[in-house]
């Protein structure tokens, strides 16, 4: 009979604990892609990554994520990559009371320029190579659309997009970055939650698909109710960080 009651006494005890614990997410994987001379480090979670830290040691050459309530469940705690610009990526549990953390360190083998997107589960690491064509925008960038000035679209539907609809809605976003090298460019948006987005010519949006990318703007082509329309997205120059190779 005791042992009946202190087992309903610690769950009485320990049921409400469990009901209030925050969930943890779980960094589940890690991929390096590279396309052209833009590089991508993909870090990647059980549910958006909301909470982190990024911190670069120009001397090291060391740029350090932190990730809060986060679990390390990668399969490795080193990766070596191949590539002129990333020589390794390596994480760990960071921290484990009160709150676990992960750290993940991604050693480079030159001077680069850096961005931190986050995408629906991911976390995004665009990287390439300092004083390349480069255009980022210190406050977010300005958002121009016809002369709106950040009102509602009203060519947009007043009816809520389908549910699960992830693509970028043009109307409300803002451009925070341009990156060209090569033949390849990148436009970097966030929309109104701070969802980051990465897109190249032709990659669609909601109601179109981006027709340009220029310098210092993004040409996107919508159609509503049969109707096509142009919409840009500009940078202002006067605040974008440029530097060219020669």
């Amino acid at each position: 009979m005791r042992n009946k009651t202190k087992t309903a006494l610690v769950s009485l005890i320990l049921f409400p604990l469990l009901l209030s614990a925050e969930p943890f997410l779980n960094v589940k994987e890690i991929k390096f892609e590279r396309t052209g001379e833009i590089r991508e480090i993909l870090i990647i979670g059980s549910a958006p990554i909301t909470r982190y830290r990024d911190t670069l040691k120009p001397e090291e050459k060391i740029l350090t994520v932190d990730i809060d309530s986060a679990l390390y469940k990668v399969s490795f705690r080193n990766l070596k990559i191949k590539d002129e610009c990333v020589g390794s990526i390596s994480g760990a549990q960071f921290k484990v009371t009160p709150a676990p953390s992960v750290r993940i360190n991604i050693k480079f083998n030159t001077d680069v320029e850096y961005a931190l997107l986050p995408k629906t589960d991911t976390l995004a690491v665009i990287v390439e190579k300092a004083k390349e064509t480069i255009r980022i925008s210190p406050v977010l960038g300005s958002f121009f659309f016809y002369n709106s000035y950040g009102r509602r679209d009203p060519f947009e539907p007043l009816l809520s997009q389908e549910k699960g609809d992830t693509l970028l809605n043009v109307g409300s976003a803002m451009l925070v970055g341009i990156i060209h090298q090569g033949d390849t460019s990148l436009a970097l948006l966030k929309d109104v939650n701070g969802m980051g987005f990465v897109l190249r010519k032709g990659d669609r949006v909601r109601g179109g698909s981006v027709l340009d990318i220029r310098d210092n703007e993004v040409v996107f082509l919508l159609s509503d109710y049969g109707f096509n329309r142009k919409v840009i997205l500009k940078l202002e120059k006067d605040q974008s960080l440029e530097g060219r190779s020669q």
